[in-house]
């Protein structure tokens, strides 16, 4: 089994589909990581392995980021870190504050919220569809779903941004990590959250009902994995003639974009116990470098990856990974992405790209686009 050598290279993180095309065109879907752990590549394996439970969270080493344990204990606070009791107790508490049910109460004021985002947009001068529209949007509903005070979404976003980034310094990313804890911690002291209640109210007692850590840690895949999906998807449906919205529907093309948009391009997995499956072997305590990206535009799962075909045939994408670690925030960005599409292809007016996009931004496991584009809304009678 060779090793993975492509991550090590900027150019693949500019176009993965690329490189995940040359493997799969070479039949390489298991290869070994640059630091011994196992790459998962094929849908098969990735959803099958994602759901077989001795495959868990990668727990987080105190010392992971250096001198900055506040760092680990930031990211160690995270639902992918779990594992076993404590992750199945953790996700259920977090999901009663973003499952599907409480979310879909909220769907009246994510779509305000978006219409108000359009409607803030300048008209007819080039914007950056990430920067400038989407991220602002994803904090903005977060802030509002979190509890967070108004106002809060400027520093969110902003720290956010900086523990997103993977060459920012690790002493940045600590302050950042502090500032978000900080402001989630004085959201739930003024006990005006709900969303924070509800997730307090179901954890497991010996957690002291403190959603604090929990929640701050959220807020990372929140805003960025969720501006990484909505911004891609746009930037999909952007290439796509004009009238594909109106023609497929809100739904399909909003699946289909996402899949081909790989909005989380890799995670990590740990092994908990010997586990096998097919012709692989996975020792007790393997990481396992979990390939969404490419499990998303496997041949042997979609046909013709490489296009874009709205309510085609074939198992839902992996797009937000799958199994009991599944990133819990699909519910969110499908209640912002429906009114967005709706809104900003014909609904209130029409998003268009203003020259080619460029090249992601390389290392970033959370995809956002590089896309100019200009708002145009509609003229009133």
């Amino acid at each position: 089994m060779r090793i993975f050598k492509e991550c090590n290279h900027a150019a693949f993180w500019a176009d993965p589909a690329a490189g995940f095309a040359r493997l799969f065109d070479a039949g390489e879907r298991v290869l070994r990581a640059p630091d011994g752990a196992l790459c998962l590549f094929g849908h098969a394996k990735l959803t099958t392995l994602a759901r077989e439970p001795s495959v868990e969270g990668v727990a987080i080493a105190a010392d992971a980021f250096g001198a900055h344990i506040e760092l680990a204990s930031f990211y160690g606070a995270g639902l992918f870190a779990r594992s076993g009791q404590r992750h199945r107790q953790t996700r259920r508490a977090a999901l009663a504050g973003l499952g599907g049910a409480p979310v879909a109460t909220r769907a009246d004021e994510i779509a305000a919220v978006v219409q108000q985002a359009l409607a803030d947009c300048p008209t007819e001068t080039p914007a950056d569809l990430a920067q400038d529209l989407v991220l602002p949007l994803t904090a903005r509903v977060w802030a509002r779903v979190a509890g967070y005070p108004a106002g809060a979404e400027s520093d969110l976003a902003a720290a956010v941004a900086a523990l997103s980034d993977p060459g920012a310094d690790a002493a940045l990313q600590a302050n950042a990590a502090r500032d978000v804890l900080a402001l989630t911690r004085a959201a739930w002291h003024a006990r005006a959250s709900p969303f924070m209640k509800a997730i307090a109210d179901a954890m497991p007692l010996d957690m002291n009902a403190d959603p604090v850590p929990l929640v701050a840690a959220m807020a990372v895949d929140g805003i960025d994995s969720a501006a990484a999906g909505l911004a891609g998807a746009l930037t999909v449906l952007l290439r796509q003639p004009p009238d594909s919205v109106s023609q497929h529907g809100v739904e399909p093309c909003l699946q289909e974009a996402l899949r081909l948009a790989m909005p989380v391009i890799l995670s990590m997995r740990q092994s908990t116990e010997n586990t096998a499956y097919a012709d692989i072997e996975i020792p007790r305590g393997t990481v396992l470098w979990m390939w969404w990206g490419a499990g998303c535009m496997d041949p042997a799962a979609y046909p013709t990856p490489d296009r874009f075909e709205p309510g085609r045939a074939g198992p839902r994408a992996p797009v937000f990974g799958a199994g009991a670690h599944a990133c819990l925030g699909h519910v969110l960005i499908r209640t912002i992405a429906l009114p967005l599409i709706s809104d900003a292809f014909g609904g209130m007016g029409q998003l268009a790209a203003c020259g080619p996009a460029l090249p992601g931004l390389p290392w970033r496991v959370s995809r956002l686009p590089r896309q100019s584009v200009i708002w145009s809304p509609m003229r009133q009678a």
